[in-house]
């Protein structure tokens, strides 16, 4: 009748075998178990959170689940991402340097949080409808968030230190786009037109122009962007209340832009 497994800094486990076809198990947290894999056959497992179990690497006892909602392998060694959780709705990665396949979250509706850092994907997943939060940080051999494109109710998008060239597009719920670190980013114009954009971060990116008529921006960081030279597609921000160009060609040549957001002040 188990319905909740814990193991916190429980340095000696090493086996979940003995949880294999629980019928009622619902929640497992792990943390600091030196496990090599996830456990099998608990069809009625809702979340697994499995933070620095730098031994994991096998997660495949977790495929078609149809009740898993979360999913955390945060510092662990897996490769690659569940497949057939269709009620998935968030994935976290953190720290997970072998992660390469998140082809197994593509096409889940339910997918609202998708978070990875130091991981080895190329592209994002693809489909996620649903997605409201994409975060990818150090993952430097991701090239194309394309399929990103149209995600209606994405509202964060957070990527650092990817080959990423270009902003998606057409995504009208988005409120904050941080980029910064990404020195071949240089096609931010999907964001223009975007009603409830309020943040945008292109630091050290290649970048050259300012998306244009985000009615709600708030804050517009550009620093050491070092080819930004137009920004006067924020003229129309009305409540733009931060600029930092600082390092960039736009710093003289939008002067009036800088000394109007500080009479707003």
């Amino acid at each position: 009748n188990l319905e909740r497994f814990s193991a916190l800094d429980a340095y000696n486990l090493t086996d979940l075998s003995g949880l294999n076809g629980l019928p009622k198990l619902k929640e497992i947290y792990l943390s600091q178990t030196p496990i090599l894999s996830s456990p099998n056959s608990c069809l009625s497992l809702e979340i697994f959170e499995a933070k620095e179990c730098y031994l994991l690497r096998d997660i495949s006892g977790l495929d078609n689940l149809c009740h898993l909602r979360v999913i955390d392998v945060s510092g662990s060694l897996v490769e690659r991402a569940p497949v057939g959780c269709l009620s998935l709705s968030s994935f976290k990665a953190f720290e997970a340097p072998n992660l390469n396949n998140v082809l197994g979250l593509n096409y889940l509706e339910n997918l609202k949080e998708f978070f990875i850092s130091q991981a080895n994907i190329t592209h994002a997943p693809v489909g996620c409808v649903s997605l409201e939060t994409f975060f990818a940080g150090f993952v430097t051999n991701l090239v194309d968030i394309s399929s990103l494109n149209s995600s209606t109710r994405l509202k964060k998008l957070i990527f650092t230190h990817t080959q990423v060239t270009e902003a998606p597009r057409n995504c009208i719920s988005l409120e904050i786009f941080q980029a910064n670190q990404n020195p071949l980013l240089n096609d931010i114009s999907g964001l223009s037109h975007l009603p409830k954009l309020r943040m945008i971060n292109v630091e050290n990116t290649a970048v050259r122009y300012a998306p244009v008529k985000c009615s709600s921006l708030r804050e517009f960081h550009a620093r050491n962007a070092h080819l930004l030279n137009d920004i006067s597609g924020l003229k129309g921000c009305r409540y733009l209340s931060e600029i930092d160009i600082e390092g960039t060609p736009a710093k003289q040549n939008h002067q009036n832009i800088i000394t109007r957001r500080k009479a707003w002040q």
